[in-house]
């Protein structure tokens, strides 16, 4: 088969597939933690929220320092000392 050509699964397979991916994704089976999870990483779908967590990761910032670093405005205040 050519690497363009694809194989569509029927619906048992489909089943199987739904069946082989709850169990490797336990959360898959109840929507409540399907819609908790989709929230969390909704959050994260802005670019300038990604960069501060990421920037968060890293080491704790204070708000000039998220600021500065995002990119995002100019900070003008003075860094507290």
């Amino acid at each position: 088969m050519a690497m363009n050509e694809w194989m569509i699964l029927n619906k048992e397979e489909c089943e199987e597939l739904l069946k082989e991916t709850q169990e490797k994704f336990s959360y898959l089976k109840e929507d409540e933690e399907i819609n908790a999870k989709a929230a969390f990483f909704k959050a994260l779908g802005d670019g300038t929220r990604l960069k501060i967590v990421s920037l968060l990761a890293v080491r704790e910032c204070c708000l000039c320092e998220l600021v500065r670093s995002s990119g995002q405005c100019e900070f003008n205040g003075d860094s507290p000392s």
